[in-house]
């Protein structure tokens, strides 16, 4: 693993970190949200593990592009 990929990893885990600390600070909820080996993931790629395709989901994908996607899968 490169200075650089640690690097980034390290930055989203913070930005994770800071999400699920706001999420429990909720005094309404009865949820208690911790951290997992997903922590150090994007959100993309917690997509992906939930079966959505990459390439559809890109900015600036119009929805037309992510039909015809669909019906040539």
């Amino acid at each position: 693993m490169s200075v650089e990929e640690i690097s980034f990893r390290k930055k989203v885990f913070s930005d994770n970190l800071a999400y699920i600390q706001t999420l429990n600070a909720n005094p309404n909820s009865t949820a208690h949200f911790g951290v997992n080996f997903m922590s150090d993931w994007t959100k993309e790629e917690k997509n992906v593990l939930l079966g959505a395709i990459p390439s559809l989901y890109q900015s600036g994908s119009s929805r037309a592009k992510v039909n015809s996607e669909v019906e040539s899968i």
